[in-house]
């Protein structure tokens, strides 16, 4: 029956659990990543959350659970936006006269660009290409081969939502470095200390939502 097809499918060991099983360095990256890993939990785990009493999928829950993943896709696709309109507005000349350090600030800024560009581009076409599969699976009815897909998808999912937040810090870099080449004199310590300052504050109150969502929620944050 269905129901017995779905309970014996979620009863098995995900393949995104056992991928995580098999990294290299696990304990280095549970360390380093301690509140994302916690709110991971199991991708059957995951998919049983998608099934009703009577064995078949919840399509409402699914819409929001995907609403949720095309949310991290819109958010990075802005944040490429702000980070290239950044680049282009940002002075990128160099010469002996600015200094070492003017000239090691617009490397570091080039670089922590391309990181948030690569970084919410890759966020952006994981959670879109996973969401469009996940909806033409149910729209033609497959319900099974949907809770199979979304199962063994865990591992991008998490990588993509890791992806999300390295765009997030690196625009932040990113805009704080712009700020450095921008300004001269006293007026550009102000500025940037104020921006960093800021900038810590907002990533304090992330960290603080994740631990939330660990502590309270209990769910996945992808």
């Amino acid at each position: 029956s269905t129901t017995l097809v779905a309970s014996n499918r979620l009863s098995a060991p995900s393949v995104s659990s056992l991928a995580l099983g098999i990294l290299p360095n696990e304990g280095v990256v549970r360390q380093c990543f301690p509140k994302v890993l916690s709110l991971a939990g199991g991708a059957a785990v995951e998919a049983s959350g998608f099934v009703d009493a009577a064995g078949k999928v919840d399509i409402s829950r699914v819409r929001m659970r995907l609403e949720g993943l095309q949310a991290y896709g819109t958010i990075a696709a802005l944040l490429m936006n702000a980070c290239l309109r950044l680049y282009s507005a940002t002075s990128k000349k160099t010469s002996k006269s600015m200094g070492v350090f003017h000239n090691l600030a617009l490397d570091a800024f080039i670089c922590f660009v391309v990181i948030a560009t690569l970084s919410g581009s890759y966020t952006t076409v994981v959670f879109s290409l996973l969401t469009l599969y996940c909806k033409r699976a149910l729209g033609r009815g497959y319900d099974d081969q949907f809770l199979e897909f979304f199962d063994a998808t865990g591992i991008l999912r998490r990588s993509a939502y890791r992806s999300f937040l390295f765009s997030l810090v690196s625009f932040e870099a990113a805009f704080l470095l712009s700020l450095v080449l921008t300004f001269e004199g006293p007026r550009r310590w102000r500025v940037v200390l104020l921006t960093a300052a800021m900038s810590a504050f907002s990533l304090w109150k992330l960290g603080s939502i994740q631990a939330l969502g660990s502590s309270i929620l209990n769910i996945p944050l992808y």
